[in-house]
């Protein structure tokens, strides 16, 4: 049968628990006490069931009775000793609370920057369109000669339009697809020819 017993922890180890060492050593379970309720099974398990493997990155949770949690994150080496037919397991734990808090702000503040670039996109968007109305609303009281300055004008606006279309459509930015652009643009291109030779013909 085998059986399993803390022969030694560290002060840092102690701390992170909130437990005295002695205590610990006394009565090894204080420590399956602390988990999180949803990391308890598994936690349990690898620590009673799985001691005689080496585990890299066990990352777990432990709550307080005052709702506190804190993250750690646990690496441990498994060494035999065939004269006592014994083994004993190191367990290296490192508390990453204040970096998995520091993680969450950011990714709430990424959250907010992405909500606040995307209502910036929509207002650029709609400013492009309205200036587009206005030079179209132009054309149709303008003499056929600045009608087609405006028409040019439009189309160079137009071009920024999808430009900034594509940017803000991509979903990474470092990898934008050129030919997808150059095509649109060169459909917006030909667009603008055939009004510009249809006015000149009038």
């Amino acid at each position: 049968t085998s059986t399993w017993k803390v022969e030694m922890i560290s002060h840092q180890t102690a701390k992170f628990f909130e437990h005295s060492r002695e205590s610990i050593i006394r009565e090894p379970n204080r420590l399956v006490e602390r988990l999180h309720p949803e990391d308890h099974e598994r936690m349990l398990n690898i620590w009673t069931n799985r001691l005689t493997e080496n585990i890299a990155g066990i990352l777990y949770r432990l709550k307080f009775p005052d709702g506190r949690i804190k993250w750690g994150l646990e690496n441990r080496l498994y060494f035999f000793d065939y004269e006592e037919n014994e083994g004993r397991a190191i367990a290296v734990t490192t508390d990453i609370t204040d970096y998995i808090e520091k993680q969450k702000l950011l990714e709430i503040s990424l959250k907010e920057n992405e909500t606040l670039l995307t209502e910036v996109h929509h207002r650029v968007k709609n400013n492009l369109a309205v200036i587009v109305s206005f030079l179209q609303l132009q054309t149709y009281s303008a003499p056929k000669e600045s009608a087609i300055i405006l028409e040019q004008s439009i189309a160079r606006i137009k071009a920024i339009a999808l430009v900034h279309e594509k940017l803000y459509s991509s979903k990474n930015l470092s990898r934008l697809n050129a030919n997808d652009y150059i095509e649109s643009l060169v459909e917006n291109i030909k667009l603008t020819l055939y009004i510009i030779i249809s006015y000149k013909r009038v």
